[in-house]
């Protein structure tokens, strides 16, 4: 397992030409879909993982399932930000469902950390790692509101200036500025 010790944010831009020909969609359609965290997060999480060396227990589909494993291997919440994020687990959002401030701190207890996947700006995304300890502290600080659903502008005023490093789709490894649009 990698720990990281502080907010860490990767960015990187999407050949969305080419995913949407791979998906035998329209450009605009490929857009559109991965816009929804729900569409987005299967293969972003899995990649996100890889991006920080995150150990997701060599079972990309354990990503999907709000936190993986049952195997001993470090638990990570991964999360699509669009207009605002939730803290929760996953099964307190929907339709007809409820999460107390209870199920919320649990989940924050449950994990060494978050990644949260910015699709807000396709074809560029961004990946920001978060311990779970300052998801914490903001929680009870009451930052996350009463609800744990924090806007996307609360969520980057909560993280603050960041160095970004910008890192290469396919490979997962950091890139200089200059090489990015390649």
């Amino acid at each position: 397992m990698k720990s990281l010790p502080k907010p860490t944010i990767r960015r990187t831009r999407i050949d969305y030409l080419a995913a949407a020909n791979g998906m035998s969609v329209t450009p605009d359609s490929w857009l559109h879909i991965m816009s929804s965290g729900r569409n987005a997060s299967p293969w972003t999480e899995v990649w996100s993982a890889r991006v920080f060396g995150l150990d997701i227990s060599n079972n990309p589909n354990e990503a999907w399932s709000d936190a993986t494993s049952n195997r001993g291997a470090a638990k990570y919440s991964f999360k699509t930000l669009t207009k605002n994020t939730f803290i929760g687990p996953s099964s307190g959002t929907g339709v007809k469902r409820k999460c107390t401030p209870e199920m919320i701190e649990e989940a924050i207890s449950s994990v060494v950390a978050y990644v949260f996947t910015d699709v807000t700006q396709l074809p560029e995304i961004s990946l920001v790692y978060v311990p779970a300890s300052i998801i914490m502290k903001w929680w009870k600080e009451g930052s996350l509101g009463k609800n744990g659903r924090p806007s996307h502008k609360k969520f980057y005023a909560l993280l603050g200036a960041r160095e970004t490093q910008w890192v290469n789709f396919i490979t997962g490894e950091d890139i200089a500025i200059e090489e990015r649009n390649m």
